[in-house]
């Protein structure tokens, strides 16, 4: 036979699924937290990879620029 009134066995059901629900918010903010950052970082990266491959695209560009100017000036001469 059960003993209690019906208000302290409700209190005994809800408390742990108070702390169930408390916990699971706690996971599921502290992961969103986590990917959050992860997720700036990877901005971050991709920025500096940009700024990266832009500088380097310049040394490329560059020399195959000169080469054509080059090869059309070699044109023109012989042509002439």
């Amino acid at each position: 036979m059960i003993t209690g009134s019906i208000g302290s066995f409700a209190v005994l059901l809800e408390s742990p699924v108070q702390y169930f629900i408390g916990d699971w918010i706690y996971v599921q903010v502290s992961m969103l937290r986590q990917s959050q950052a992860e997720y700036e970082g990877f901005k971050h990266e991709i920025q500096r990879l940009e700024e990266e491959a832009e500088f380097l695209n310049r040394f490329v560009i560059l020399p195959s620029l000169l080469t054509a100017f080059i090869f059309i000036i070699e044109v023109k001469t012989v042509l002439l």
